[in-house]
């Protein structure tokens, strides 16, 4: 069997960080770990859609932006239209509540966030957070696993 090229091996590993991030930010919400949680949510999402950019070219914009790395990845080339209807909706609810600057947020921090960003303000409204954003996480790693073979 021949060997994949450095670039495939590459994007694979994208594409297993991104499973592994999907499920641990899953743990870390069901232990209470919220930050982290939307933290790795977004993490997981950002390394799907790097995995698959780089199977076109490993040559891009690096940044963070989650909208920016989908249209460069061109991942809803690979979906239904049904399909690519449930990972926007998913998309928007990560990209609405996922920053990079998580990883250096305290709770707190986390709670004003979410408050400044018009995402929260009355009860527990981190708890919701995380589970929105693991959630939507989890259906655009899913529709990854699901067409990576493609």
């Amino acid at each position: 069997m021949p060997r994949k090229g450095k670039q495939e091996d590459i994007a694979e590993t994208y594409r297993a960080v991104a499973v592994e991030h999907s499920a641990l930010a899953t743990d870390l919400h069901d232990g209470g770990r919220y930050v982290m949680a939307h933290y790795l949510a977004g993490l997981a999402v950002e390394c799907m859609f790097r995995a698959y950019r780089y199977r076109i070219d490993p040559v891009f914009d690096a940044r963070h932006s989650l909208d920016a790395l989908y249209a460069a990845a061109d991942f809803a080339a690979v979906l239904s239209t049904a399909e690519e209807e449930t990972v926007t909706v998913a998309l928007t609810e990560v990209v609405r509540r996922w920053s990079s600057i998580h990883r250096f947020r305290s709770e707190r921090a986390l709670r004003e966030y979410l408050r400044q960003t018009n995402l929260g303000r009355t009860g527990k409204f981190v708890r919701e957070s995380s589970r929105l954003i693991v959630n939507a996480a989890i259906v655009i790693g899913d529709q990854g696993e699901l067409h990576w073979k493609d």
